[in-house]
């Protein structure tokens, strides 16, 4: 049985559903306060909208990417996808039995945004394959080794203090950013300060509407207010001019009261440009690009195609191979990974962008790189021409003939292309009597 099942069945047993069990310990887990007096943790920090943006958008892009088995041909240079290893399915359909491999994705990816590691307890059947992958919530993990340099052990901590023990080798580990080896840095624990400056801004915000978008001041009168008169006062000023069905109304003054504006403003405290700043900050402590964000961003002389592919090469790119590695070392064999690979597909990202999309194809069949049918496989899925007609590879004429001739040796039999029959080279031409050049005459 794996852990989340041990786990429920010890919870259900207390009268606890998993749910309760996880307010618990966001409640025990309630971060670390900023200087702005705001607590921070992975929880409040959701409550950031950049932040949110930042780890859905990414979540959701590692999720949508298509992760697949390879397996390296019998030549050890070419390679195709191996749609019948047991990894198919766990990378394309069910994670587990309760979880798409979508939903998996999207939250382990969500975890190592958040803490910097992701856990995964790896389910093997009795032949030793890999059958499921069961997500453990990072906060309740501890890491610590058998002997000084043996195997990494993995306990898991319930609320009611009863612990799991996990081998490393059942276990996959995903880790973001880190300086031991062994462990990622969690980005809220680390920029705390900047979050909690957005969750300070958001409150200050939320008040200053929610006084009726009122600066801050005073009532002022030459006469000495009794108790009574100044809670009345007190009253009667917040009762007509607290909130925002209040703002805007009229004050009429009695008994030579005046007011006058103290504090600082929004206009002065700058608002709107504080929020933009730490909206900044988050998207690059994510290496989340502005549009991708949803805010103002007009890209310089970029076009949306070029910002779209610089993020796939600067951000989605390289956490998707920290993906496919750490499943390789930890979901195969040795002997297995000597012959399958764990590959990426970023098609899907490409699709958008027609017109370079358009050009590479152009490139890769006019030039002889790939065939109809592996182009209509890979960009599209799909299904091959009939009778073989998208077999056969294009090559230039100019090209057939040795680059470092100058043109003077032999050229080969230019290549035609016969539907269904693949390449074939011309016959050689024939002399006026009819006979191949070449052939003696009989």
């Amino acid at each position: 049985m794996n852990l989340v099942r041990r786990a429920a069945t010890q919870v259900g047993g207390a009268g606890l559903s998993l749910s309760d069990l996880d307010r618990m310990m966001d409640m025990a887990y309630s971060g670390s306060p900023s200087y702005t007096g705001k607590l921070v943790s992975q929880t409040t920090a959701l409550a950031v909208d950049t932040v949110w943006a930042a780890i859905q958008a990414k979540s959701d892009d590692i999720a949508h990417l298509d992760f697949y088995p390879a397996q390296i041909q019998d030549d050890g240079e070419s390679e195709e996808p191996a749609r019948k290893h047991y990894l198919w399915d766990i990378f394309q359909l069910q994670a587990n039995r309760e979880l798409t491999a979508f939903r998996f994705r999207q939250l382990m990816q969500a975890w190592l945004m958040l803490w910097g590691n992701a856990y995964a307890e790896i389910e093997i059947s009795g032949r030793g394959q890999v059958i499921g992958l069961w997500p453990w919530r990072p906060d309740r993990v501890k890491i610590t080794r058998q002997t000084r340099f043996g195997e990494l052990i993995y306990t898991y901590t319930t609320q009611d203090n009863v612990k799991f023990i996990v081998p490393a080798h059942r276990m996959l580990h995903l880790r973001e950013f880190g300086i031991d080896g062994l462990t990622g840095l969690s980005p809220i624990e680390y920029h705390k300060q900047t979050i909690g400056l957005n969750l300070a801004i958001q409150e200050h915000g939320a008040r200053f509407f929610g006084q009726g978008a009122r600066p801050l001041g005073v009532l002022q009168t030459p006469q000495k207010l009794g108790d009574k008169a100044y809670n009345r006062l007190k009253q009667d000023w917040a009762k007509s001019h607290q909130g925002l069905d209040n703002a805007h109304r009229v004050a009429i003054l009695e008994e030579g009261l005046t007011w006058s504006e103290e504090g600082v403003n929004m206009v002065d405290a700058q608002y709107i440009e504080a929020f933009g700043m730490t909206d900044k900050a988050i998207a690059r402590l994510y290496k989340m690009p502005l549009h991708r964000l949803g805010l103002d961003d007009n890209g310089g002389s970029s076009t949306v195609e070029q910002r779209a592919l610089e993020y796939i090469q600067t951000s989605l790119a390289p956490s998707a191979t920290n993906w496919t590695q750490e499943c390789r070392a930890s979901l195969l064999s040795e002997s297995e990974a000597q012959t399958i690979l764990i590959r990426t597909d970023y098609t899907g990202f490409l699709l958008a962008d027609y017109a370079s999309l358009s050009k590479l194809i152009s490139t890769q069949r006019q030039w002889g790189i790939a065939s109809g049918d592996e182009i209509r496989r890979k960009y599209f899925r799909w299904n091959k021409l009939p009778d073989g007609r998208g077999e056969d590879v294009w090559q230039p004429s100019n090209m057939q003939a040795d680059a470092g001739d100058n043109g003077n040796a032999a050229k080969p039999p230019q290549m035609v292309i016969t539907p269904g029959k693949g390449n074939q080279p011309n016959p050689p031409p024939t002399k006026p009597n009819g006979k191949p050049n070449g052939v003696a005459h009989q």
